[in-house]
Parts: structure tokens; C-alpha cells; sequence
């Protein structure tokens, strides 16, 4: 494919769409410098080429060098505001950079255009979480179910934050419905359990933790447990 393009190159030396192509070509084969030294060049014979930037900043992003890819993104951003996944790559570097609220402030733009995405107002929620912001999660992981009653991780990271803020019913609540929806899942069966445990039905507990086990024989957090409760509960031989 890349001695196509250098064919068209030989034709038409300033031809950005076919140095935007072999850039695609090695970003493809995981060669990121290639691949930004030719979008580069598309750039420079097309200043708007917004998805030269925005690859470009893919390849950044894939070196790890965020500060780069957030640059290229916003240029990109600039150019065509209103492509939804320039936003999500944008955003995605800010998290890897550990800068949610810039994270957030992309998801927000992503909304703006399109607010019927489960899948942004689920990664809000997660920049949120990780700011410690945790009613703004727990009202984003909602919106995310609304969209999508089967969002598993939607309920998944819900149920932590409520057994983390020790609102065991409520987590109770969202690993049951976990477990409609996947009832062989034994690290559900061993969530449920932990907060089955520390909302006091201790019975309720050694059933969730004994289920995790016959799924999972090798789940060890779910032994610990059980023992944990056996011990607590006087029952040293168990």
C-alpha cells in the first residue's frame, strides 16, 4: 500500500491525502514516529486537515507523550468541532495524564452534541470518581443505565462506590441486578457478599460467599472472606 501512495506522490509531490494515507498506513503497523513524520508533511500541504492533527495525536498518545496528543486533538478540535471522537481521544489522553476535570470538560462538549451516549456519561463518571466527586458518579452511572439498563460495568463501579461510602443496601441492590443480568459471575456473588456482610445478614453472606466458590474454586478473595466471617461469628474450626 505504501508504494501506492509514493506512486501517487511521484504524480502530485503535494498531495496531502496521500501522505495522510501512509501516515494511517504505519500508525497501522504500530510505527508511531513514521506515522507522525508523514501526517506531518499532510499537514503542511493541508493546514486543515483535521484528522491529520487528530492521528497525529493518536500516535503521540500511543508513545505516551499526552502533552503532544492533547495539542494535536485540540487543533483538530478547532478545525472541525463538532467530531465527536476527537473529543474522546482528547479526553481519554487528559485520563491517562491523571487531568479528569479536563477529561470531564471534553465528555461535557461529547454530550452537547450527542446526549444519548451510555458509554461518555460511564467514563464521566469514572473522571468523576477518580475526583472524588462521588453524587456527580453515582448520578452519571444513572444516566448511563437509563440509556442502557444492561450497562454491567455501569452497575459494577455504582455498587463499589456504594459499598465504599458504606451504603451496603443500595450496593446490595445494584449486585443483585448485576446478577440477573449475569448470574454465573462469582466476583458478583463475592461483592454481594462483602456487603450482604456489613449490612449484617450473615447468613445471606456465607450463602453469596459459598456461591462465588462452587463458580469459582480458585476465587480466593471469596475463602478470605468466609473465613473472615466465620472468625468474627466465633467459629474458629470452620
Amino acid at each position: 500500500a505504501i508504494r501506492q501512495f509514493e506512486a501517487a506522490l511521484d504524480l502530485d509531490p503535494e498531495s496531502s491525502e496521500a501522505y495522510y494515507n501512509i501516515g494511517i498506513t504505519y500508525l497501522g503497523l504500530y510505527e508511531y514516529s513514521n506515522a507522525i513524520q508523514y501526517f506531518e508533511k499532510a499537514i503542511k500541504f493541508d493546514a486543515n486537515n483535521a484528522a491529520a492533527y487528530a492521528n497525529k495525536g493518536v500516535a503521540f498518545a500511543a508513545n505516551e507523550d499526552y502533552i503532544s496528543a492533547t495539542s494535536e486533538f485540540s487543533r483538530a478540535i478547532e478545525i472541525d468541532p463538532k467530531k465527536i471522537n476527537y473529543y474522546q481521544n482528547r479526553a481519554r489522553a487528559f485520563e491517562l495524564s491523571s487531568k479528569y476535570d479536563f477529561a470531564i470538560k471534553d465528555y461535557d462538549s461529547i454530550l452537547d452534541l450527542n446526549s444519548q451516549m451510555p458509554d461518555v456519561f460511564f467514563l464521566r463518571a469514572n473522571a468523576y470518581a477518580q475526583l472524588g466527586q462521588i453524587d456527580l458518579a453515582i448520578r452519571d452511572y444513572g444516566e448511563a443505565l437509563l440509556l442502557a439498563p444492561l450497562f454491567e460495568d455501569a452497575y459494577l463501579n455504582r455498587a463499589e462506590i456504594y459499598f465504599q461510602t458504606q451504603q451496603y443496601d443500595l450496593a446490595i441492590i445494584d449486585y443483585v441486578k448485576l446478577l440477573e443480568i449475569n448470574p454465573e459471575s462469582s466476583s458478583v456473588h463475592n461483592g454481594l457478599g462483602l456487603a450482604q456482610y456489613y449490612s449484617g445478614d450473615i447468613q445471606l453472606a456465607l450463602d453469596s460467599f459459598a456461591k462465588a466458590i462452587e463458580l469459582d474454586p480458585n476465587l480466593a478473595d471469596s475463602y478470605n472472606n468466609r473465613a473472615a466471617v466465620f472468625l468474627n461469628a466465633g467459629l474458629i474450626e470452620q
